[in-house]
Formats: C-alpha cells, sequence, structure tokens
C-alpha cells in the first residue's frame, strides 16, 4: 500500500497529522460555512468486529487490541480526546502526543460517526502485525467450524452477528448518531460468471438479509441511533486494491458495452427499505446504495 515501504514510525505520525487536519478542517466549517449550510460534519472509518477466539484473558485483550488500531487509533482521539492506552503501551513514543490546542480542536469535530462495515474475525494473542494490535486474525471457533460463508475475497465472510455486536460498541462508546456508509459482498466466482448467472447473487442477497435485520435489531432491540444504510455497491465497480475482479454490485456492468442489469440483491435491499416505511419504522432508518 502507499508509499511503498515499511516503517514502524510513519504509520502514526500519519496518522496523527491527519487527525490534526481532520479537525482544522471540522472547525473551519462549522464555523465559516455551518451556520448558512446547516450541514453536519463527521468522519467515517473502516473496522470490522473482532471477536476473541475464546473468553481466556489473553483473547480478549487481543480482541480488544485489535479494535483500538483498527478504530480506536482515530476515534478514540475524535470522541474521547485521547489515543487508546493499549497502543500507548505498544508503541509508546513512537506514537506522537496531542498538544492542548490539537486537543481542543478535535473535542467536537466529528457529529456522527460513519461506519464502513463488512465482516468479523475472531482474534487469538500472539501475533506481530502492529497494524493489527498484535492480534491474529481467524475465521474459525476453536472447534474448528467457520464463522462465516466464503467470499471473492480472502478477507470477507457473511457474518451478520459481528453487524450487530460493532453497532452496539461503536454507539455505546461513542454515542454519538450512526451513518452506516459502507457495507457489502463479493459473491466468490462472479466476476467469471455470465450475465444470466451474475443476476441470481444468491450469496449477496444472504449477506443483505443477515445484515439488514442485524440492523433492524439493533436499531428497534438494543435502541442504537442509526441515520442511515449505504450498500457497497450500487453498481460492479473498481475496487481500488483489487480492481475490476471482485464484484461487489448489486447492479452488473458489462465492462465492454456498460450495459447494467439489476442483480436479485437489489431487489431485497430496495423492499427492506420501502417496508420500513410502510410500517412506519423508518425515522432514523433511511437507506440507499452507493457507487
Amino acid at each position: 500500500m502507499a508509499p511503498g515501504h515499511r516503517s514502524n514510525t510513519e504509520p502514526w505520525i500519519a496518522g496523527h497529522t491527519i487527525l490534526v487536519a481532520h479537525a482544522h478542517a471540522a472547525k473551519a466549517y462549522q464555523a465559516e460555512f455551518k451556520p448558512e449550510q446547516r450541514g453536519t460534519v463527521g468522519i467515517t472509518l473502516n473496522g470490522d468486529w473482532a471477536e476473541p477466539w475464546d473468553q481466556s484473558p489473553e483473547n480478549v485483550k487481543a480482541a480488544q487490541d485489535k479494535t483500538d488500531v483498527a478504530i480506536g487509533w482515530f476515534a478514540d482521539p475524535v470522541y474521547l480526546g485521547k489515543y487508546p492506552d493499549s497502543m500507548r503501551a505498544m508503541l509508546q513514543d513512537r506514537l506522537p502526543e496531542f498538544t492542548a490546542e490539537e486537543l481542543e480542536l478535535l473535542k467536537d469535530s466529528s457529529e456522527f460517526y460513519g461506519m464502513n462495515f463488512y465482516t468479523a474475525n475472531t482474534v487469538k494473542a500472539g501475533g506481530d502485525d502492529e497494524s493489527q494490535g498484535n492480534a491474529i486474525m481467524l475465521f474459525t471457533r476453536p472447534d474448528g467450524s467457520a464463522i462465516g460463508p466464503e467470499s471473492d475475497l480472502d478477507w470477507l465472510r457473511d457474518v451478520p452477528w459481528g453487524f450487530r455486536k460493532m453497532l452496539n460498541y461503536l454507539y455505546n462508546r461513542y454515542g454519538k448518531p450512526i451513518y452506516v456508509t459502507e457495507n457489502g459482498y463479493a459473491v466468490k466466482g462472479e466476476s467469471s460468471m455470465t450475465a444470466e448467472q451474475a443476476i441470481g447473487d444468491t450469496d449477496r442477497v444472504n449477506y443483505y438479509t443477515g445484515y439488514l435485520g442485524a440492523l433492524r435489531a439493533a436499531v428497534e432491540e438494543d435502541g442504537v441511533d442509526v441515520r442511515s444504510y449505504f450498500a457497497w455497491s450500487f453498481i460492479d465497480n473498481f475496487e481500488w486494491a483489487s480492481g475490476l475482479i471482485p464484484r461487489f454490485g448489486s447492479v452488473r456492468v458489462d465492462y465492454d458495452t456498460f450495459e447494467r442489469t439489476p442483480k436479485e440483491s437489489a431487489t431485497v435491499v430496495s423492499e427492506f427499505f420501502k417496508s420500513q416505511v410502510a410500517t412506519g419504522k423508518h425515522k432514523h432508518l433511511n437507506g440507499a446504495s452507493k457507487a
């Protein structure tokens, strides 16, 4: 990944700079434009659920450490005013310190939490990758069973219960309204399917059915304040690190003719939100597909 070389100091310095830049931009908008435009500023972060491999103290801690790096690295300073303690312990003086001025800028610099979410992992202690919180990432349980069906990408499985757990975690920890800004699935082998085969995207239908059900439960049963949901993606797209091979779209794109054909999952997502409106349960939940 960019910038194309490894360092055990630069990522943390770059992340710190991004946070300070975000804070300056947010405060500039709030002071200069918000009074007239009435817009809101927030930060969107990508992070998947980390489920402890078992309930041993070391694996429970490993799951939290992984979440601290994946999400807390940016969310904790913005919403809680400091880096996670586990990151400070891991990185020590390689993790920059905020000045009093920077902390004041960060305060109230995000009025909501933008949530990119795709999957879950089981997590063990004992890794050596600091970007994962020194946790080992798996998709299996202690009995050897998988936590979800495979997709077209080695990092993505269908794990709807992880979505509900993460929604609750974020809302309970940060207390901000949540906008689900990305959530989707790449069907295994879909890039080599014919148009007729791809339209029947049963695995993606199952994914959205499970995840939208988990979303509904988080809102209606758990009281999580979710303001919107964006499926990734409206159409098959160029994935930034994977090109055209994995297809995430609910609408198929013929890359030679650019013809677009809705898949079965497009109907599933659409009908879910139509049912929310019909039953009056859409007050804080609005949906769309994102391209």
